[in-house]
């Protein structure tokens, strides 16, 4: 048989290699943790790329209609110079005018749209924050709160007021 030292000897590498698998196996565990958590945030990354491409192209698309537009607006006043008679020359001016208000009435509602955009995102960013940063979360939902008090204290919203600006 074998001796009591050899059998010592026998349970300790015994041991140690059990350990050495032990830790393999941990360190194997802690890898597939770091690459899943990679992952994960690979996939977030991805997909905020992919939200601000699309406003990337809502942005695009606003201002291509704004850019034909204001290229209507050009060709409008090219044949407004060139009109001669008087009639005509009425009718390019109010074409003219009609553009003119076109174009602005779109970069409001352009504005507009990117307003109601930026909003749903502060809140969005905010109520993210929110779990990890009280602090900055309530900071700045404070400042919004403030920013949209001052706005309505406006006499511009006023559901009241009038075209030209005097509210009643």
């Amino acid at each position: 048989g074998m001796t009591n030292q050899e059998l010592r000897k026998a349970v300790n590498e015994r041991t140690q290699v059990r350990q050495e698998k032990d830790q393999a196996l941990q360190e194997n565990a802690d890898l597939q943790k770091t690459v899943e958590d990679q992952s994960g945030i690979i996939t977030e990354l991805t997909t905020e790329l992919a939200n601000l491409k699309v406003q990337l192209e809502n942005v695009k698309t606003s201002k291509a209609e704004l850019d034909n537009t204001a290229r209507q607006l050009k060709d409008s006043l090219e044949s407004l110079q060139q009109s001669s008679s008087a009639k005509g020359y009425e009718r390019m001016k109010t074409n003219f005018i009609n553009t003119s208000l076109k174009v602005r009435a779109n970069h409001i509602a352009f504005l507009c749209e990117d307003l109601d955009q930026t909003i749903k995102e502060v809140k969005h960013k905010l109520l993210q924050i929110a779990p990890h940063d009280k602090e900055t979360y309530i900071i700045y939902k404070n400042k919004v709160y403030d920013l949209l008090n001052v706005w309505l204290k406006d006499e511009t919203w006023s559901r009241q007021a009038r075209p030209g600006g005097d509210a009643q």
